[in-house]
This record gives structure tokens, sequence and C-alpha cells, in this order.
């Protein structure tokens, strides 16, 4: 400070301080604008030309679906469930005794879906126990094998076959215990002994039909027909059988949640509680751990690069025989299981709203660390204007000394004044640094308006938060009796989670009984199926057509059904699976969506 300054000076320069923090609050407040900038980016027209060019890209693409539809069902899908079609007629007709049609059948079925290997095996089968093509069966047959080397059936096939093979060429026999007929596949050329006539070849494994699970989209415009890998029903001779058989195959990445989800709903929905292992299922554990533990290849590779292919590999896991009456429910929940796992293909307008989604995260993002940045800004500035309003104290204190001539006017202080004076300044801010000045800077994180801007955030309790939804849903709940069973069911749910959580999941099953039971009576659907009661499948599909529900509860109901399933059989599969405290708790959150959903939706 200048000692010569004048009284006259002083003033002049505190007004000049009092019209700088004048002008900042004016402009901070909107009062009068800030000045613009010669040049300046216009970001929010940016935004809308993006926002609009994608709306247009979204519209032309769906302008062309229609089309692409119509196309795909002409060309792949239409000629598979033809092709579906004849393979039941032909087989139908070859238990008939009339071969020659049932021939004609399964060639025109391999015609119309010449991808699908299943229908390739059917046709050279029955080929070989005909007689009427040895050779073209046998072609058919290496072709089936050769499509996946993992499936139970190829591996039968390479020992009835007596397969071997030296680079290109296979070798091998055949032998009906009369004539043992020897062979050489060099490319598409067979080469044999010469065949007897009348020669005919029997083995055992029995022909099977392809079953769509209608998943695949049809409205884009790479087609790869995956919907019939997965699910095969065995074709049988005895008509008088109350049984479906079906061969299951998966992707061996696949192998942990369908052990873990599904394969206690096979052994539920199984006729005698019995599903043959077609592959190891030790072998693929272990191939799983192998995985899980793995730390590096070769070439320092990710383990989604090294295993890849193998995870991708289709292998037969299990052969299930489920009861006529239980077809639709095993098919349904199959369905699901693929959708989550072997087929998981989106619609576009699921994956605009990821994509939708995203973005809005992104922009979230970006307002927050905008937000953050502003307020450490606006902080700076805070503190820039705390240090004035202590000049501004300083100079009238010596602006006072002087004019009431007090010794020493630069050195001597004077408290009382130098605080009315600060606050008179600070005055002037106004409201503008009310966000940022109680806490200023604590432990090294900035602090606005007593919120602590860090990264942990501190989340009740599941079980905390839980039992609050659930006291404010039963407060919902206007039948006695519906109130009183789902207490029941909650506190067996609540009481068994912390000790053995996979034993909650079988309350947790009957809460979804006892709302479906109650939702169908409320909408007049009949509980029982003649003398029997209705399975909780077809109460489900039963409401579903009379009041459609949205698919996030479709599926956490189907969530909640297969876990079930798992808890009833936790014992045989513990081998290869837990059921821990913090997956029921997911469980237990999804529950109570479809509980609330349902009290509201049918009036409970």
């Amino acid at each position: 400070m200048n000692r010569n300054w004048s009284i006259q000076e002083l003033k002049g320069y505190l007004h000049n301080m009092e019209e700088s923090a004048m002008q900042f609050y004016k402009v901070k407040k909107g009062i009068i604008e800030r000045p613009k900038p010669k040049f300046r980016l216009d970001f929010d027209g940016i935004k809308e030309d993006k926002e609009q060019k994608k709306k247009d890209e979204r519209r032309k693409r769906d302008e062309l679906k229609p089309a692409l539809i119509q196309q795909n069902e002409l060309y792949y899908f239409g000629p598979a469930k033809v092709a579906i079609d004849l393979t039941r007629e032909g087989l139908n007709a070859y238990k008939a005794g009339d071969v020659n049609d049932a021939i004609a059948k399964l060639e025109q079925a391999v015609e119309n879906f010449s991808g699908n290997p299943d229908l390739s095996f059917n046709l050279g089968k029955m080929y070989l126990e005909s007689g009427m093509d040895v050779a073209g069966g046998l072609l058919h047959l290496i072709e089936y094998l050769l499509s996946n080397t993992n499936e139970y059936y190829s591996k039968e096939l390479s020992k009835i076959l007596h397969l071997t093979r030296s680079k290109k060429l296979w070798k091998g026999y055949i032998d009906n215990e009369e004539y043992e007929i020897h062979f050489e596949i060099d490319d598409d050329m067979v080469h044999f002994d010469e065949i007897p006539k009348d020669f005919t070849f029997q083995f055992y494994l029995p022909y099977k039909v392809p079953v769509s699970l209608d998943l695949e989209r049809k409205d884009k415009e790479k087609i790869e027909m995956v919907d019939y890998q997965f699910l095969k029903e065995i074709f049988t001779i005895d008509e008088s059988l109350q049984t479906n058989l079906f061969e299951i195959t998966i992707n061996k990445g696949s192998f942990t949640p369908f052990v873990k989800e599904f394969y206690g709903t096979l052994l539920e929905l199984s006729y005698d509680d019995e599903v043959p292992e077609l592959t190891s299922f030790k072998d693929l554990h272990i191939e799983q751990l192998e995985q899980e533990h793995y730390y590096e290849g070769q070439f320092n590779e990710p383990k989604e690069v090294a295993f890849d292919n193998l995870n991708n590999q289709l292998v037969s896991v299990s052969l299930v025989e489920i009861h006529k009456e239980n077809r639709d429910e095993f098919l349904d929940l199959f369905t699901g299981f693929a959708k989550k796992y072997l087929i998981n293909e989106k619609s576009d307008e699921e994956l605009d709203q990821e994509e939708d989604e995203w973005e809005y995260r992104q922009q979230e993002e970006y307002d927050s660390l905008g937000r953050f940045e502003m307020e450490s800004f606006l902080y700076e500035e805070y503190q820039s204007f705390v240090g004035n309003s202590q000049l501004y104290g300083d100079v009238s204190v010596i602006l006072y000394n002087l004019e009431n001539n007090v010794p020493d006017p630069y050195e001597t202080k004077n408290e009382l004044v130098f605080k009315e004076k600060q606050e008179m300044y600070m005055a002037i801010w106004g409201d503008v640094f009310d966000a940022v000045k109680p806490q200023g800077i604590a432990n090294g994180a900035i602090t606005f308006g007593g919120e602590k801007k860090n990264e942990v955030q501190v989340v009740k309790k599941l079980d905390d938060s839980s039992e609050e939804k659930l006291h404010e849903i039963l407060g919902q709940v206007r039948s006695e009796k519906v109130k009183k069973l789902l207490t029941a069911h909650f506190n067996d749910i609540f009481d068994t989670l912390e000790d053995k959580a996979h034993l909650s999941m079988v309350p947790m099953r009957l809460t979804l009984e006892v709302i479906l039971q109650e939702s169908s009576l409320k909408i007049g659907i009949n509980l029982l199926n003649g003398d029997r009661r209705k399975t909780l499948h077809h109460l489900i599909e039963e409401t579903k057509k009379k009041r459609r529900y949205p698919k996030k509860i479709n599926d956490q109901m189907y969530n909640i059904r297969t876990m079930a399933n798992s808890s009833l059989h936790y014992d045989a599969l513990e081998e290869y699976i837990s059921i821990n405290e913090v997956e029921v708790k997911e469980l237990l959150s999804q529950l109570l969506n479809i509980v609330e959903y349902f009290v509201k939706r049918f009036g409970l």
C-alpha cells in the first residue's frame, strides 16, 4: 500500500473495488450479459443436427424393414419351416412303411434347408437303412459329422463308421454282421469295396427333428439360422408313449449358467427325474474353471481371445424326457434360457433404447464434470474475493485512521471497522457464492453446498430397503388373505436368506404362485384344469393373454422360476454351482418388483 495516498485516492480505490464486485454480481445473476467472444461454436445447433441425423437414419432403417422381413421369410425362414414339416411327414411315412415317400420328403427337406446338419443326418441314415443309396448315405453322415465334432451324434457316428483320418482322406468301414464294406472319402468322392445287392445298414442313433426357438431376428441383413441349433426332438416310433425326448445342445461358454439356471428345471420337469449327460459335466466344468483361473496365454492374449473359439463350440449336453403335458412349459423356459445365453438378439427398438441411455449417461457424466469444473472455478473466484474482502477491510481501516487522525494510521489495527467493512463488501456478492462458501476445501476433496464430491456412495443394505419396500407394497394390498400369505412367504424368505440363501428361492416361487392364482381369479380365470390344479406356467400364459404385462416382469419371473427349480435340486448341482446371498437378494429385489406390479395391475 502506497503510504502517500490521499484520503480521496483511498476512497476512489475502495469505490473501484465495490464497482468491480457489483459488476461481477450482475454478470453472475444474469442482470447484464457477459461480453461475447468474436467466435462462438453453436453447440446446441450441433447437438440438434446430430439428433435429427440419428432420427433420420432410424426412420430409413424402419422403412426398409418390411421388405427385408419379406425377403428373409421367402429365402430363409419359410423354407426352413417347410423343411421341418417335410421331415416330420417323411419320418411318419417311414414309420408307416412307405420308404419311397419318406425318402422323397427328406430329400426335399434337405433341399429347402441345406445348411441344417440334422436333416442331412436323417437322410443319410435313411439311405443306409433302406439300402437305396449307400454311398450317398455315407456322404450325408460324414457331412453331419464334420459340421460339429463335439456333438454327441458326431462322436457316436465316428465309432459306428470306424472312421480314421489321414490328411484329407477319410477311411472307415460299416459292418452289418453279414458284410463289411470298407470305404474312403476324398473331398466329395467316395470309393467303396463292391457293395452287395440289397445291402442295408442299421444303427442305434434315432432320427431327430430340429426345433425352432424363433429367436433370431427376421429384420436383419445377415441371417444365420441359429434357431434350430440348440434343441432337437428325438423321433420315436412308439405312439403310445406319453413323453417327448429332447437333445439339448449349448455353446461351451454357456455351460455354467446352463447348470446353474436351467439344469434344475430339467430335473424338475423330466419324466423320471433323470437327465442323462451326453458330454461329461465334470469335463465341461473343469474347462470353465480353467478359464476362471486363467492368467495369460503364450502371447499374453486376454481370456476373451484365448478361449473365444472354445466357448463358441456347440456341445450336446443332455437328453431329457418330458411328459407331454409339460412340453409347453419346458419349451417356454428353455427358450427363455436360450434368449439370455444362446441367441441374445435384441430388437432395433431395444438397441435404440440402449444407445439413447448410453448417450444420456455420457451427457450426464459430461454435465456432472462440467458442473464440478464450474463449481471448482467458482470456488477459486470465491477465494479471490475473500482475499479482496480482506484488502477492502484493511484499506477501510487505514482510511478511518487518516480521517480520524489516529496515530500511525498505516499500522494501527481496528478489528471492529475491519469486520464491518469486510461484511459490507461481501454483502455485495449476494448469494453468488452460497454453494461454495460454507465448507471450502476439506481433506483434499472439494465440497459444495454441504455435499462432498467423491466416488463412494453409501447404499442401504438390501435387507433394509427390501423390508421397507415390502411394507409399502403390503400397505397397498386390499385382500387380507393375500396380505397374510405374502407376509408368511416373505418371512420365510428373510429367515433363510443369511444362513442358507438357496432355500429362500422356494418361498419366492410360492409367492409367485400366490400372486398368479389371485390375479387369475380377479380376471375370471379358472384355477382348475379338469380335476387338476393349473400349473404356474399355465397361469402365467393365461393371464398374459388377458392382461399383457411388460417384458421386464416376464424376464424377472423367468429368473425366479428357474432358480427356484435349481434350489429344489441344489444337492445334485452343488458340485458345479453355488447360490449365494448376494444373488438371492438381487432376485428378491426382482420379486418385489413383480409383486408390486401385480398388486397394482390386478388390484389384489
